[in-house]
């Protein structure tokens, strides 16, 4: 995974989940080493009140099961409220690019009225663009490329 520094801007990478944060600040420091790294991760917790150029929020969906994005809703109950809180939490930190990783299915079956909603209808209006996982390459341990599942932000 790569990711970073574009025209000097520094990326936040915003997750909800605390162990899915620490294992892409991980996977950052395998790619940008530990003294030089540009692109901060953490939860959207840890980021409220900062604000970042161009923020990455991975939703930690796939498209087989709906976890905490795909189910948060404003009519739910407490743990969907504060899916949506957590969402919004996590958009507001950009200054002028986001971008989701996640599953396009779950975005685009997302019901009325939800943040994943929101985000299908700025990709049917052309405010936004969808790029499949399935072109990540994951180049496995013997050098050969293969499809991979995990959605991959390239700067």
């Amino acid at each position: 995974m790569t990711a970073g520094r574009c025209a000097g801007t520094v990326t936040g990478v915003v997750t909800p989940y605390g162990h899915q944060a620490q294992a892409t600040v991980e996977a950052l420091r395998d790619q940008e080493g530990a003294a030089t790294t540009v692109t901060e991760a953490g939860t959207a917790h840890r980021f409220q009140g900062r604000e970042f150029p161009i923020v990455v929020f991975d939703l930690v969906e796939d498209e087989y099961d709906k976890r905490w994005m795909a189910l948060a809703q404003p009519r739910g109950g407490s743990w969907e409220r504060d899916g949506v809180r957590l969402f919004t939490v996590a958009v507001t930190r950009t200054q002028s690019r986001v971008y989701f990783i996640g599953s396009r299915r779950q975005i685009d079956r997302a019901p009325l009225d939800t943040p994943l909603h929101a985000v299908a209808d700025l990709l049917r209006a052309g405010r936004g663009a969808g790029r499949p996982g399935d072109n990540v390459a994951d180049p496995g341990l013997d050098g050969r490329r293969r499809p991979s599942r995990t959605r991959t932000f390239r700067h």
